[in-house]
């Protein structure tokens, strides 16, 4: 994964790469003002559907006063107890309740 903003909440010191085994969702059609914050390296991997969207994992955006952050992380049990993916929830989830800032494109 290639961390695309390290001063968001919960990656910290996180240098990119960073290796990570999930199930990754191919995402097109981006609202304009989306703050994105982690993307998956595509490099390697082959298909058709590559060129046509933006794979795009942690997103994080203002919604008029209120704060939305997504994740595709999550889906592997043994995830839940991966300190990257736990740091990477707790800093949206804190992020988006207003106990954390974050530099917002």
């Amino acid at each position: 994964m290639i961390v695309n903003d390290p001063k968001f909440p919960g990656l910290e010191g996180v240098k990119s790469p960073v290796s990570f085994n999930e199930e990754w969702y191919s995402l097109k059609d981006f609202t304009p003002d989306l703050h994105v914050i982690l993307t998956l390296d595509t490099q390697g991997m082959k298909g058709e559907w590559l060129s046509a969207r933006a794979l795009s994992d942690d997103l994080a955006r203002m919604q008029g006063k209120g704060r939305v952050f997504f994740t595709a992380m999550g889906d592997r049990p043994e995830n839940w107890k991966n300190e990257f993916f736990v740091n990477v929830l707790g800093g949206g989830i804190r992020w988006a309740i207003g106990d954390a800032s974050a530099q917002m494109d």
